[in-house]
């Protein structure tokens, strides 16, 4: 379901925003589409051109993570401080820090066991993680280094879903059908 239906085509971008930040901190950035940098607790919004040469392996073990308790316990330590170096760095490549990538790694070793794996392909130690958990992923050269790490991943972690992505340009488009009876 599209959360841009015909209800809100009266309403401007700023009511949309505004509406959308209470159903979750990145419903804005759904709504907007694209690449973007997002800032604050989701509601700033400044759209990046894509990359388009970026290949990358999304890695959801199945663990679940809850939202609200990773942000509970995120709370209770003081995250390190973000500079205009960072900015700036993550303007050049799209990928930010993630502050809960910590808190997520300390509740559950296999997400510890599973940036171990992954590193061992990796020519630099970056592994991001998305959102609140539980999903990592890594900037990847080819489909060859895509499938020595898949082909690791399986053969060491139980259900583990695997996927090689590409960025799109523009905004994402949910086509649903229904089954027939």
């Amino acid at each position: 379901m599209l959360f841009r239906s015909k209800f809100y085509l009266k309403f401007n971008q700023k009511t949309i925003k505004n509406d959308a930040i209470k159903f979750g901190a990145d419903v804005p950035f759904f709504l907007k589409g694209g690449t973007a940098l997002v800032e604050g607790i989701g509601e700033k919004l400044s759209p990046l051109k894509t990359l388009d040469n970026r290949t990358y392996l999304i890695v959801t073990p199945n663990i679940y993570c809850e939202t609200k308790k990773i942000y509970s316990l995120f709370d209770t330590y003081n995250p390190p401080q973000h500079n205009q170096e960072l900015k700036k760095n993550i303007l050049q490549t799209h990928i930010g820090v993630n502050d809960l990538k910590k808190v997520v790694m300390e509740q559950n070793t296999q997400f510890l066991e599973i940036e171990k794996t992954l590193k061992k392909h990796l020519n630099n130690d970056t592994v991001f993680m998305s959102g609140s958990g539980s999903t990592l992923f890594i900037s990847i050269k080819d489909q060859r280094q895509a499938s020595l790490i898949i082909k690791d991943l399986q053969s060491t972690f139980e259900d583990i879903y695997l996927k090689v992505v590409r960025p799109i340009d523009g905004k994402a488009v949910i086509f649903s059908h229904k089954e027939k009876s």
